[in-house]
């Protein structure tokens, strides 16, 4: 077992990172090798400007407008998921900073971070832990349980995997956010000495490596390429 906790957060940290800085690093040099088509096809009515053709890349990006029009429930999933994600990983940056330039000014002292967070960071967990499992339900129904492959399953179970370890380690445990700074400090520089013990923040730790080396792989990996494809088919002229 301690070989293990050793592999698992002084070793397998570094090679997850390696896998995906170098997988994104060929998927995108990948796609600019590909030839420009001989013919350019934009969405209409395209924006008369470089600054309006930024702000539809951004809407299409963040709003994902073209999926509410065509399906609703699925946007909402989609959309709410998503975005609980992005906060939860805003979140995550306790790990570095406590964001006293943010809660500062509004005189928010430790304890009120602290509660803060574990209110916020609650309810996005628990925002992604019915989006994803709606997205990952549905692909067991109808024609899209004939379009799905293993990769989809796969993906989303991965994803729920990292929301509820999450969760566990919230509600069924306790995460002192110090030990977990010290150590993360420790890895960035090379030198990890205070390794955690929490059984919980393990198995977290486990799938967040593994979607980290999977992630320029696979399906998930539409979060760059859509805001490339949209660059382009969006862009101005």
């Amino acid at each position: 077992m301690q070989v293990f906790s050793f592999l698992l957060l002084a070793v397998t940290p570094y090679v997850a990172v390696a896998i995906f800085l170098a997988g994104i690093a060929y998927r995108l040099l990948s796609w600019l090798r590909v030839p420009p088509p001989a013919v350019r096809f934009l969405l209409h009515p395209a924006p008369k400007s470089t600054l309006g053709s930024l702000l539809a890349v951004v809407k299409q990006f963040l709003f994902y407008p073209s999926l509410m029009s065509v399906n609703p429930k699925l946007w909402l999933a989609a959309w709410t998921g998503h975005m609980a994600l992005f906060g939860a990983l805003i979140g995550h940056g306790r790990l570095i900073t406590e964001y006293t330039f943010v809660f500062g000014p509004l005189g928010m002292d430790k304890h009120a971070i602290d509660q803060f967070s574990f209110m916020a960071g609650s309810i996005a967990g628990l925002i992604m832990l019915a989006a994803f499992t709606f997205l990952l339900l549905r692909r067991f129904r109808g024609l899209l349980r004939k379009l799905s492959t293993p990769e989809d399953y796969f993906a989303l179970s991965l994803v729920l995997g990292l929301v509820i370890t999450g969760l566990m380690m919230r509600f069924a445990t306790h995460i002192d956010v110090e030990a977990m700074r010290l150590y993360f400090w420790e890895l960035a520089t090379f030198r990890p000495q205070h390794l955690p013990e929490n059984p919980f923040f393990m198995a977290h730790y486990a799938l967040a490596q593994l979607l980290l080396a999977y992630f320029p792989f696979g399906k998930l990996m539409h979060s760059i390429g859509s805001l490339l494809t949209n660059s382009v088919t969006r862009w101005k002229m």
